[in-house]
């Protein structure tokens, strides 16, 4: 690459590209090198450390990540040209051409400062925490501010230089707002001449530089937890999860750097978002058609991407192809041989794709490396090797790994490791002795918790449900009962499913540790009375108590967002209140 030769837009898109193509070396270089250059060199250097932090979720990167955020915004508001600076430039009747230019050049800036503090605010949410969940809401309102009035500037401007080329002339544009704009005045910017506007391929660029930003901002608003939305709310706006997506799509289509990393968002969003959420109730491929057709798109530009691969593999395990997937995570896991943080998403992907298949002796092989080589949550990785090794029949080594989990928690307030320290802890005192089929039970307790049952085979589905049977312990039959009611949804054995539920909600004890399985089974059971039209008023009562009466239980935030979905669905159906008086008193068996 002669890359002397390159503008800034131009060099920046190469090197994404290059990135994406598992050159991540050569384009971490080029960014380092040029990044003193220009705020947006600046921006793609931090971006890159970014992405790495989110791939890894280790707690360095995170860090680091953030200070080199920071840096570029300092850099982009250090000498930021101002009312007053424009003034000046104004007296010194720059020409045409220098104007145009330093207009794209404080549109460039304001649109990096509002995507950096977008990226500091998604860095805060990662820990599913509530009071990073507070202090990145605070974040994302200034990025709103920014991303808001730049948008309706860069929008107008290039909404007039199309007008301008239709009519062949600069005359009588009139000013619209859209849905994106419509709290916001019109710019001052649009009593410029038309030879001072930036060329209608430079606003191009511009448009889908901010689209994506704002189109990430949208979903990260639109999948925050009901409580949090309403302080969101309360800071002045709200999340459109539908304008968000149509702005990810402009942004891939343009000429911007950040074209193909919509494209990844796009795939992230249809791959993993949607079926992890359920955000289209129980159908996990909800989302493949659409990745397909990304992923179709983008194969002749990157045949051979690590990323690209590892979401291909991600579209197979959705449409339940999981020997297929494993196949397109290895090959993905090669690619990327010389970069770390791919490898491990992808061995973590291996290893989930053989805990769906009950090949525990893989799985622990994979979970075990991730312990040794991840920075990120030790606890978790040696949980699930636990969870493996007991399932195998090796119950000592099992109990050793369970004894070495408490002093690996790191953040005491993450779901995750509050979740398998307590588990841990109650290994170790006794309280679940580590027979085989209790190990297999805590594996497929991950299984459903991290909504991947609906992932698997009719055969590994029948296969689980004849594991599930073997259950006898009167403490265990509630999770038992749960998790083969969720085994017969996928099924679609509905009536069967329902029934299981019920038993469980039945079994169900006042342990405060688990009280999580009243709620995800309140929530099952609630989805699955809402599918028929004559129980649908149960169904959103059930919704409704476990939204409402159940608090401070494990994965609280990862389920109330499913519930705010689930009654999303539904609202224009009223809730049975006799079902309500049932199930505040958990007397809800013969719901049918």
């Amino acid at each position: 690459m002669q890359d002397r030769k390159m503008d800034d837009p131009q060099m920046a898109l190469y090197g994404i590209k290059v990135m994406l193509n598992n050159g991540f070396k050569e384009s971490e270089d080029l960014f380092n090198e040029y990044k003193n250059r220009s705020p947006l060199m600046s921006a793609g250097a931090s971006f890159v450390q970014f992405l790495h932090a989110l791939m890894t979720f280790e707690e360095d990167q995170l860090q680091e990540a953030a200070a080199a955020l920071k840096q570029t915004e300092r850099q982009c508001t250090h000498n930021q040209d101002g009312l007053l600076k424009a003034f000046t430039n104004r007296l010194m009747q720059r020409t045409v051409h220098e104007s145009a230019v330093l207009l794209e050049n404080r549109l460039q800036k304001q649109v990096i400062i509002a995507d950096c503090q977008l990226y500091q605010a998604v860095l805060t949410f990662v820990n599913q925490e509530l009071s990073g969940y507070v202090r990145g809401g605070w974040i994302l309102r200034r990025a709103w501010k920014i991303y808001e009035k730049t948008y309706i500037e860069i929008k107008n401007l290039h909404d007039r230089r199309v007008f301008a080329s239709k009519r062949g002339q600069s005359g009588a544009f009139e000013h619209k707002q859209d849905s994106l704009t419509r709290t916001v005045s019109a710019p001052a910017l649009m009593h410029l001449d038309l030879d001072e506007v930036p060329s209608q391929e430079v606003l191009g660029r511009l448009m889908g530089a901010i689209s994506f930003g704002y189109g990430i901002f949208q979903l990260c608003i639109s999948l925050m937890p009901p409580n949090v939305l309403r302080l969101i709310q309360y800071l002045g706006f709200e999340g459109d999860r539908d304008l968000g997506l149509r702005s990810l799509v402009v942004a891939s289509k343009s000429t911007d750097m950040k074209a193909p990393l919509a494209s990844l968002a796009l795939l992230w969003y249809h791959t993993v978002v949607r079926p992890f959420f359920s955000l289209d109730g129980g159908n996990v491929e909800g989302g493949v058609m659409e990745a397909l057709s990304i992923l179709h798109e983008k194969k002749e530009m990157y045949p051979n991407s690590a990323l690209f691969l590892f979401f291909h593999g991600r579209v197979l395990r959705l449409q339940c192809k999981v020997v297929k997937s494993l196949v397109a995570y290895n090959k993905a896991l090669t690619a990327a041989k010389d970069q770390r943080e791919i490898q491990l998403i992808c061995l973590y992907e291996i290893g989930w794709c053989n805990l769906l298949q009950l090949k525990w002796s893989e799985a622990k092989v994979a979970f075990v490396r991730l312990k040794e080589e991840s920075r990120w949550s030790r606890c978790y990785y040696a949980y699930l090797a636990a969870v493996c090794l007991g399932a195998l029949g090796q119950s000592e080594e099992s109990y050793q790994v369970f004894c070495s989990i408490p002093g690996l928690v790191k953040r005491k307030n993450n779901q995750i490791e509050i979740f398998v320290a307590k588990r841990a802890e109650r290994v170790i005192a006794g309280e679940l002795p580590l027979s085989e089929d209790e190990a297999v039970l805590l594996g497929l307790e991950l299984l459903f918790l991290w909504n991947a049952l609906s992932t698997c085979s009719q055969d590994e589905l029948h296969i689980i449900e004849t594991e599930l049977s073997k259950q006898t312990q009167e403490r265990l039959m509630p999770l038992a009962q749960l998790l083969q009611g969720a085994v017969y949804t996928c099924l679609r054995a509905y009536s069967k499913a329902i029934q299981h539920y019920e038993q469980c909600l039945q079994h169900f004890n006042t342990s405060k540790e688990d009280v999580y399985i009243q709620a995800f089974a309140l929530y099952e059971l609630g989805v699955l009375l809402a599918r028929n039209k004559e129980t649908a008023p149960k169904g959103k009562a059930l919704l409704l108590h476990a939204k409402t009466n159940l608090k401070d239980y494990d994965f609280e935030n990862r389920l109330t967002v499913r519930i705010h979905a689930g009654l999303r669905r539904l609202q224009h159906v009223e809730p049975d209140s006799q079902t309500v008086l049932q199930a505040q008193t958990c007397q809800i068996h013969t719901m049918q």
